[in-house]
Parts: C-alpha cells; sequence; structure tokens
C-alpha cells in the first residue's frame, strides 16, 4: 500500500505548480523528490493538473514546521508557527492565519496577520485526506496583511500560500508553501509541517 508520504506527492507538485505560477520564485520539485525545478516535470499528466476548483468548504490548521526558510538569495533555519481558518469561497468569512517564525540561532521573532484574502482555490488530488470527508485536499491562495520583525513597526505585506491536508496524522504527512513579500525582500518556506495538522471540511459554518 502506498504511504502518505508517496500519495502526498501529486498534490505537493500540483500546490507548488499553481503557486509558482503567481510566485515564480519559488522552485516546484519533482514527484519523486529529486532537487527543485523552475518548472514541472510530472511522471504523469495528472501530476501537475489541478482538478475542478471546489467553493463550498473550507480548510483549517495550526502546528509548526522546522526547516529552511529563503530570505531573497539566502537561507536560514527556522522554527515557523501557523494557524488559519481559510474558505474556498473568498466572498466567504472568517478568513484568518497568522504565521510567526524565528531562526534556531537566535534573533528577533517575525510576525504576519491576514487582513484580506484577494484569491483561493482549493481541489483534489490524490493526497487522500481521509477524515474528516472533504471534496478537496489542496488550498491555494493569496491574500495582504500586516508584518513586523521584533518591536519594528507594523509594515504592508503580501503572501502567497498552499496547504495540503495528505491525512493523519499531520505531521510528516501534511505539507505547506507560504511565500511573503515585504517591499525588497521575500521569505519563502515549503515542506511537510513538523506538528500540528491542517483539515479540509466540507462545509461553511
Amino acid at each position: 500500500m502506498m504511504g502518505a508520504m508517496e500519495k502526498a506527492f501529486p498534490a505537493i507538485v500540483m500546490a507548488l505548480l499553481v503557486l509558482s505560477a503567481i510566485l515564480p520564485a519559488i522552485p516546484v520539485v519533482r514527484a519523486n523528490d529529486e532537487a527543485p525545478l523552475t518548472e514541472c516535470v510530472p511522471t504523469e499528466p495528472r501530476e501537475c493538473q489541478p482538478g475542478e476548483p471546489v467553493k463550498v468548504g473550507r480548510m483549517t490548521g495550526g502546528g509548526f514546521i522546522v526547516g529552511d526558510m529563503r530570505i531573497n538569495q539566502t537561507t536560514i533555519e527556522v522554527r515557523l508557527n501557523f494557524g488559519f481558518e481559510l474558505h474556498c469561497d473568498v466572498s466567504k468569512t472568517p478568513n484568518n492565519l497568522q504565521i510567526n517564525w524565528r531562526p534556531l540561532s537566535g534573533g528577533p521573532t517575525h510576525i504576519f496577520h491576514l487582513e484580506s484574502m484577494d484569491f483561493a482555490s482549493c481541489f483534489e488530488t490524490p493526497a487522500n485526506q481521509d477524515v474528516p470527508p472533504a471534496p478537496f485536499d489542496t488550498h491555494v491562495g493569496s491574500g495582504t496583511g500586516r508584518f513586523k520583525v521584533g518591536n519594528s513597526p507594523w509594515q504592508t505585506a503580501t503572501i502567497k500560500w498552499a496547504f495540503v491536508d495528505a491525512g493523519e496524522p499531520g505531521a510528516g504527512t501534511d505539507f505547506l508553501v507560504i511565500a511573503i513579500v515585504v517591499g525588497p525582500t521575500t521569505y519563502v518556506i515549503f515542506g511537510w509541517i513538523t506538528g500540528g495538522n491542517i483539515q479540509a471540511h466540507a462545509g461553511d459554518p
């Protein structure tokens, strides 16, 4: 039987492909986890073609990821915490996304709060979100918000993301891509979450 991580690869490829279309700086990975590419090179066409968008539903999640963050042309290791509730239809509310991270080597905390979701697309892939049942497992979106580093003043920032619900327990199976742009600086992180869970939900409460 195919493992949870193997089942997640098609969803990961699709999420990165869609996000790469709206933020070219983000690399796309092969389905077999080889080195990042600038374009999708699928082994099957379905790995690069998102399914029919779903407009009814929402995704929730909370947890953290420990991994490499790309900041323009440099890379640092961080622990990034996240929590969100995001609808598949941008006209539905609430849509909340809060992110904070700190370099593992030390330094100030970076904070982002979503204020407006401008784009959302939910679609089903072979990732298999298991329970609860939902007609999609991947949420791709973008928006604007406020950002600060330590005690500095709040600044306007834009964000693009992809969240993939690839089943339980969440840690080690669910996947995320986050890109935040603040002035000339772009922060990018992607990978399997280290702790927590991402859940797709069929209904809009």
